[in-house]
């Protein structure tokens, strides 16, 4: 929870910096790549533990409106699950909201679920508010990651 709590406090002292430092691109494909990591706090079992993993994302850039598809994968340290997401984003400016689902493989097989999540992208570096429900073992889970994110433009105009 500390982890949770100290990333919260930077975010907060670093957030009116970043925003004002923003410039609007142009419009575009781009491709976001990079490894995150976060804080997952499994409801149910009221433990929290640590993931590391990596996201990509597919996304088109309006100006200050996008949308796009992503992908991630992380290794959640708590109960040794490898967790594989993907689904739709969508945002404006900064802000985002995203929605997909999710597999993962533990000790005990495999199972699935949805996951909904609150988008923040500043540039180099986002974080997200995540809520995902497994199906299967019938839990919830909260994570806050924080990801480092490449942007690989696809269009020929970017220098």
């Amino acid at each position: 929870m500390g982890l949770i709590a100290a990333l919260l406090v930077l975010w907060t002292l670093w957030f009116p910096g970043l925003l004002s430092a923003q410039e609007v691109p142009a419009p575009g494909f781009f491709l976001p790549v990079g490894p995150s990591v976060g804080g997952v706090y499994d409801v149910d079992a009221e433990e929290l533990s640590l993931s590391l993993g990596g996201d990509v994302s597919l996304v088109y850039l309006f100006g200050t409106s996008w949308t796009g598809a992503f992908l991630d994968g992380a290794y959640d340290f708590g109960p040794e699950a490898v967790r594989l997401a993907g689904g739709v984003e969508a945002g404006w400016f900064l802000f985002g909201l995203e929605a997909g689902t999710f597999a993962e493989t533990d000790a005990s097989g495999w199972s699935h679920g949805s996951r909904a999540g609150l988008l923040l992208s500043m540039s180099l570096v986002g974080s997200a508010l995540r809520w995902s429900h497994d199906w299967v073992e019938r839990t919830d889970r909260v994570e806050l990651t924080v990801m480092l994110k490449w942007p690989f433009w696809l269009d020929e105009e970017r220098p």
